[in-house]
């Protein structure tokens, strides 16, 4: 966190209890509902990105950890958009 912009650390600072530290912290909401007005009456898909064994493992292993306590759902959309995955510095997802 030493790296940041003193701005950006006194908003984090400012809005700690909104402001997820740790990826533990991150709970599903019900607080707000959105609607997405859809432009073209049929599905959109995009084709699926292909990641190596090592990183389908933990891309699995991150699904199921956020299926399990519940900040994410299955879905059976007709949608599908390609994930991006971010690795950080501690080489993690």
């Amino acid at each position: 966190m030493n790296q940041l912009p003193t701005l950006i650390k006194r908003l984090l600072d400012q809005f700690k209890n909104v402001v997820a530290q740790h990826k533990d912290d991150l709970e599903q909401t019900n607080i707000l509902k959105h609607k997405i007005n859809l432009v073209h009456p049929f599905p959109i898909t995009a084709k699926p990105k292909s990641f190596d064994l090592g990183m389908q493992r933990k891309m699995k292993q991150e699904i199921q950890d956020l299926l399990k306590r519940g900040i994410i759902c299955l879905s059976t959309s007709p949608y599908l958009a390609s994930i991006s995955v971010i690795k950080k510095k501690d080489r993690t997802i």
